[in-house]
């Protein structure tokens, strides 16, 4: 039986803080629900400072190395708020494949998902396209005019630590494609010996970091929404000469 309606997991890290200060706002006093993490001193310090007593919020203490301890928590909870990996876009594309190899199903099963912002971009424009003018899609490309910021220190660890993999663009679709099928076919330049891309209204445009990340991701959906096989979504596929 559950303990608690929610648990926010790694409650005193920066995200975990925010969460916790808006839920003892707006939590009525029918949830129960508790602060949870690894360092006592920490959690009550917190406790104190949003003044979290005046809810029905309680404190408590877990070894986060321990899968047994963390599991336990899980059961006596209808909710896990985890904020001690911040919700992200999915930059990983090895990561990705091996959830997928070994999680794909239960995925399926409770809707969960992995997109990057290309990914999101594209599947609106499709839709848009199919709905408002009833055309299927040739190509995307997807323009990131300006960026803030700079890798966090978790990406770059990321980065650091992956063994060699081959990451062609589309190989993690549950639908095979063929280098010919993956060629470009778009009526777009495609970018010269120099790896620089001129387009109409977009100016001169070179190949992101990101690109062939974001290019795995994409390929993924565009397998997940062709109108054959078990994934097929129909109106919503991507079409079988798309390029992105």
């Amino acid at each position: 039986m559950e303990k608690f309606d929610i648990v926010l997991l790694g409650a005193t890290r920066f995200t975990g803080r925010l969460c916790a200060a808006y839920m003892a706002q707006v939590l009525p006093e029918t949830i129960s629900w508790t602060i949870a993490g690894r360092s006592k001193t920490k959690l009550e310090e917190l406790y104190k400072r949003i003044e979290l007593k005046r809810t029905t919020c309680i404190v408590s203490t877990l070894d986060l190395t321990s899968e047994k301890a963390i599991t336990e928590l899980a059961k006596e909870t209808r909710v896990v708020i985890n904020t001690i990996d911040y919700v992200d876009c999915s930059g990983d594309p090895a990561w990705v494949r091996d959830m997928i190899n070994n999680y794909d199903d239960i995925a399926q099963d409770t809707g969960s998902g992995a997109a990057v912002p290309a990914d999101l971009s594209v599947y609106l424009s499709i839709l848009k396209l199919r709905n408002r003018y009833s055309l299927p899609t040739r190509e995307v490309l997807v323009c990131l005019e300006d960026v803030r910021g700079s890798f966090s220190g978790g990406s770059l660890s990321s980065v650091c630590s992956l063994e060699p993999v081959t990451m062609a663009p589309f190989d993690m679709p549950p639908v095979p494609r063929t280098d010919a099928e993956i060629a470009k076919h778009g009526i777009i330049p495609a970018p010269n010996i120099f790896g620089v891309q001129v387009v109409d209204g977009l100016g001169a445009l070179v190949q992101s970091s990101h690109s062939q990340i974001e290019t795995a991701i994409v390929g993924r959906s565009w397998g997940l929404y062709v109108e054959e096989g078990p994934y097929s979504l129909g109106p919503e596929s991507y079409g079988a000469n798309f390029f992105f």
